[in-house]
């Protein structure tokens, strides 16, 4: 029994031998041939040597941004740089917003909400002294 006639070799054997006279051989009509070797595909990535020289652009931390987070960390051991860390961080966002030209935008938030966290804090110790000071009878003193 001849089963020759059931692989699609045999079923399409005219089709690869007119390629074959062509000099496409192994490839159907409508699928363009492979490209040779060294030429570059469209549409595909080269492949090869890396480039060299290139980099990825640098963007430096605003330095404001820094200044932000430095003042308001001191401002954990020293309360009033807190205050300047706010003022700073506030100016910073402003800058990161303008100029494309830096990053720091989590040292900016970072910078601001610590300093605020200790601003709130001095803001609510001054506010307890003075509550102690007003309950104090005026006699007692």
């Amino acid at each position: 029994m001849d089963n020759s006639h059931d692989t699609p070799w045999n079923a399409n054997q005219e089709h690869y031998q007119g390629d074959y006279q062509q000099g496409n051989a192994g490839f159907p009509r409508n699928m363009p041939p492979p490209p040779q070797q060294g030429m570059p595909q469209q549409g595909m990535p080269q492949q090869g040597a890396p480039m060299y020289g290139y980099m990825v652009p640098y963007r430096p931390t605003h330095p404001l941004a820094i200044t932000s987070l430095i003042l308001s960390l001191a401002g954990m051991f020293c309360v009033l740089p807190a205050i300047g860390g706010v003022i700073t961080g506030h100016m910073a966002r402003n800058r990161l917003r303008e100029d494309q030209r830096y990053e720091g935008w989590g040292i900016t938030l970072a910078g601001l909400i610590l300093g605020w966290i200790i601003t709130g804090a001095l803001v609510a110790y001054v506010m307890a002294l003075i509550s102690m000071i007003a309950l104090i009878p005026a006699g007692s003193v």
